[in-house]
């Protein structure tokens, strides 16, 4: 499915659920609408925001560590490559016999 179906279904159930909300609330009864049941809503609302904010607080948290494995990763890596590469041919001229995998590998690499 598309981002922009998910999107639209998304937006369709919010929707739906305001709309029900302010059908269902114009047939409550009045006792619902005192002090006590707003409070109850309200903490309970902010309890729902705090667990979404703590998800998404993870969620971010994974993925900048994920990125800068990656990138940890690749930065350890690079300098071995050099290294094994500048050692491959330190006279200037061609490697032949055990050494010619180096011509190879600088082929494939640079």
């Amino acid at each position: 499915m598309s981002s922009i179906g998910i999107s639209a279904i998304t937006f369709a159930l919010v929707f739906g659920g305001a709309l029900l909300g302010t059908f269902v609330g114009a047939r409550l009864p009045k006792h619902h609408f005192n002090g006590d049941t707003k409070d109850v809503v309200r903490l309970g609302m902010g309890l729902v925001g705090t667990i979404v904010a703590i998800a998404l607080g993870l969620l971010i948290g994974s993925a900048y560590s994920y990125f800068n494995n990656q990138t940890n990763e690749w930065y350890m890596h690079r300098p071995t490559w050099r290294s094994w590469a500048d050692s491959c041919d330190t006279t200037g001229r061609r490697q032949t016999g055990p050494m010619k995998h180096c011509e190879w590998a600088l082929s494939v690499f640079w």
